[in-house]
């Protein structure tokens, strides 16, 4: 009778060391489950946000490489493309300002290097005006600069030369482009890339993929137009 006793309190002492198992176990799940979504929440939101600025921010870095590229193979001054300089300039400009408006959502690092972008945008674009009206004065014609009332204020020497002004724009924008380089590493990874790739890379292959499959949906609709009359 002791031993049958014995077994049985060992066994209800067994059994209720697994309930308080299991039910410790289900309180940290109840627990846990909570945290879980909000940390998921988290990043989700923190996804969600840094996507608001990455495709301007893409769009933004790809003009400002163009440009770069553009004043690097212009071994003489581009006085005749200086207008044109100018109104790239000034779209470079409001897509930066766009940004620095929407930066402060992301961190106070990230909205610093945008600030940055934005402060030699506006270098490079006061030198672009003073290439435009060298450029009108070799010409004899009016320019961009004598058109606006408000010219963008800059702070590079009135004595450079031509070439040494366009050197000035090239370093600007290369400027640019290293702020813009740092504001995007500040994003989280798996905000500011698609399957790998950045949002710009997939805009471009799909922007291609996209017409070339609206040419060819046209030639078969026209073959099928035909045949219908």
């Amino acid at each position: 009778m002791i031993t049958a006793s014995t077994d049985a309190t060992a066994d209800a002492l067994v059994n209720a060391t697994y309930g308080l198992v299991i039910a410790t176990a289900l309180l940290v799940i109840a627990t846990g489950v909570p945290i879980f979504q909000r940390i998921r929440e988290g990043v989700r939101r923190k996804r969600s946000v840094a996507a608001e600025v990455v495709p301007d921010l893409n769009m933004l870095l790809s003009r400002v490489r163009g440009t770069v590229d553009l004043l690097l193979t212009k071994k003489s001054a581009p006085l005749s493309a200086a207008d044109h300089l100018i109104s790239d300039g000034r779209t470079d400009q409001r897509i930066a300002s766009d940004l620095k408006d929407r930066a402060a959502s992301q961190s106070l690092e990230f909205s610093n290097e945008i600030y940055i972008a934005v402060h030699f945008l506006t270098m490079a674009l006061g030198d672009m005006y003073i290439l435009a009206r060298t450029a009108a004065n070799v010409e004899g014609k009016a320019s961009i600069h004598d058109l606006d009332k408000n010219p963008p204020h800059h702070h590079s020497s009135g004595n450079m030369s031509v070439e040494a002004r366009v050197a000035a724009v090239c370093a600007h924008y290369k400027a640019v482009e290293l702020s813009l380089v740092a504001a995007e590493a500040l994003l989280p990874k798996s905000a500011r890339t698609i399957q790998g790739g950045t949002f710009w890379d997939r805009y471009s292959t799909q922007v291609d993929a996209r017409q070339q499959k609206a040419e060819q949906d046209l030639v078969s609709q026209r073959a099928q137009a035909r045949k219908a009359k």
